[in-house]
């Protein structure tokens, strides 16, 4: 008999990088799966 444990993992992820480079944008995408080319 093979049993599945579900487990949720805590994690932090620090993004790092230029101004206008997309960081936001990427955590958007990943988060709530929506994409914005130019966002102020």
């Amino acid at each position: 008999m093979v049993t599945t444990e579900n487990k949720n993992f805590n994690a932090k992820l620090v993004l790092l990088g230029d101004v206008g480079a997309g960081k936001s944008s990427l955590v958007l995408r990943f988060v709530k799966g929506q994409f914005v080319e130019f966002q102020e």
